[in-house]
């Protein structure tokens, strides 16, 4: 089985240059009705607008171009309610489905863990709290720790971490610079940044 073929191997390069980085910057806006994020490049270039309606049972997360919202870039679909063991599809604009994200209930308790699957059902990922300890102290000590994520392949393989950053309003950084022969798929990835912020209690 080559590297293209392998169910770890997503790589979006040459399909969308808007993908195509290493690092991104997600920034939610401040005093707004529903979450809304501005995702940017290492260089703070704008690259998406995101949108999560509020007040809403299934609210689905949509990534547009800009916040115009007049090219949707994907959609993550919300398919359990219950914030424990949460189920996101993300889908393609024209509603095909790139993979799936699964919140592992019981597990978060104690760290929170996110399993990614491709269309067929197969593991590609997860994210997981940065460590044992740290998740164990923050349960205890909430809102004095940041919660950082690492991102692995199924392999186990290391290829990069979502950090919070020490700032006024919530701003996150996704480092996938362990990541050059983009097995990751870097759309999954961008919506993978989202979900561990406006699905999980920060």
């Amino acid at each position: 089985m080559t590297s293209a073929d392998s169910p770890t191997s997503f790589s979006d390069k040459g399909k969308d240059p808007k993908f195509d980085h290493d690092k991104f910057l997600v920034h939610q806006k401040i005093l707004s009705i529903g979450a809304k994020y501005y995702v940017y490049d290492e260089d703070q270039e704008p690259l998406f607008f995101v949108q999560r309606p509020a007040l809403r049972l299934k609210a689905h997360i949509e990534i547009f171009d800009d916040d115009t919202k007049n090219v949707r870039r994907l959609t993550l679909r919300q398919d359990r309610i219950l914030a424990i063991n949460q189920h996101f599809t993300l889908l393609t604009p024209d509603d095909q489905v790139l993979c799936t994200y699964e919140r592992r209930g019981i597990l978060s308790l104690l760290r929170r863990t996110w399993v990614i699957r491709n269309p067929v059902g197969q593991e590609i990922a997860q994210a997981r709290e940065d460590s044992w300890i740290k998740a164990l102290f923050r349960r205890f000590i909430s809102g004095l720790m940041r919660t950082d994520f690492e991102i692995l392949l199924a392999d186990n393989t290391y290829v990069g971490a979502f950090h919070r950053k020490f700032t006024i309003g919530d701003k996150y950084a996704l480092d996938l610079t362990n990541d050059p022969d983009r097995r990751l798929d870097r759309r999954i990835a961008v919506g993978l940044a989202i979900l561990l912020d406006t699905a999980e209690a920060r």
